[in-house]
């Protein structure tokens, strides 16, 4: 055989093997080709009924939402808010007329906190407008909370909000008023018994004083003892008086009872020594007779 037939004999053989080879690699892809299809048809059918029901809870929000957004109006204007006046609530915003806006109109502002979060400020009526900035104060009264946490920035603005919030902002200054006025009276009250207290504690000092004595009663020799050592001190100096008398009626007793005696044994000697005397010779003859 030519040479040349030899050759294409062996790369027959070769084509033949690596033909081999690939058809079975071939059947091996088909094959995991076709089980991640089934396993596909498998999960799609499993996640399909879910799907569904995402979707439906997507559309229900978007409606929600269109809904909730026909009550805000527009989207918010983020405007640069300066503080003019943080005791009267005063502020300037870059709007103005090229924002469609009209004198006298409110706006309803909403400061961000450093976190990014939008915190609600309150009504605001325009009371000088201008083409792209204006004046601005609260429609509200001003706490002194409110008044230290004013902080010129980036607001957002709106010209109109769901009723409910102003509703709910307005009751809840109307219950901070009345607390704020309890908050007074009570206050008041209480300074006004701290006060009675004060006075009270004052005159106990005094009562006391005026009873066991004390530094702020007078001390002139010429005063008694009651005005100038206390009620206890005068009790006992006139106690020790009567204790004194006590011991001098007795001492007095005593003596008494002793000169008693004393009268009495001179006159029991008397009446003998009386009896010792001689007799007259008159009282003799009387007697005889």
């Amino acid at each position: 055989m030519h040479t040349l037939g030899k050759v294409m004999i062996w790369l027959v053989v070769l084509a033949a093997g690596a033909g081999t080879v690939l058809t079975a690699k071939l059947i091996q892809v088909r094959n995991s080709h076709t089980r991640k299809a089934e396993k596909f048809d498998a999960d799609f059918a499993r996640v399909s009924p879910q799907l569904q029901k995402a979707e439906a809870e997507l559309q229900a929000l978007r409606s929600e939402m269109a809904r909730e957004l026909l009550s805000w109006d527009r989207a918010p204007i983020s405007a640069d808010t300066t503080v003019i006046n943080a005791q009267q609530g005063r502020l300037t915003v870059e709007l103005g007329q090229a924002n469609n806006l009209k004198d006298k109109q409110w706006l309803y502002g909403f400061e961000l906190s450093p976190e990014g979060k939008p915190v609600y400020r309150g009504a605001f009526e325009i009371t000088q407008l201008g083409d792209s900035r204006s004046a601005i104060t609260p429609t509200f009264r001003l706490r002194p909370e409110d008044i230290a946490s004013l902080r010129s920035g980036n607001w957002r603005w709106r010209t109109l909000i769901p009723a409910a919030y102003p509703a709910r902002h307005s009751d809840l200054q109307v219950q901070l008023l009345r607390n704020d006025e309890l908050l007074v009276d009570r206050t008041a009250n209480v300074t006004e018994q701290q006060k009675l207290l004060k006075e009270a504690t004052a005159q106990l000092a005094r009562r006391r004083e005026e009873l066991v004595g004390g530094p702020t009663l007078p001390k002139e020799d010429y005063r008694p003892t009651e005005e100038k050592a206390g009620l206890v001190a005068a009790l006992q100096e006139v106690e020790e008086m009567r204790n004194q008398l006590l011991i001098d009626v007795d001492q007095l007793r005593r003596n008494l009872r002793e000169v008693s005696d004393k009268i009495g044994t001179t006159q029991e000697e008397n009446l003998v020594l009386a009896g010792k005397l001689p007799k007259s010779s008159s009282e003799t003859a009387s007697r005889r007779d």
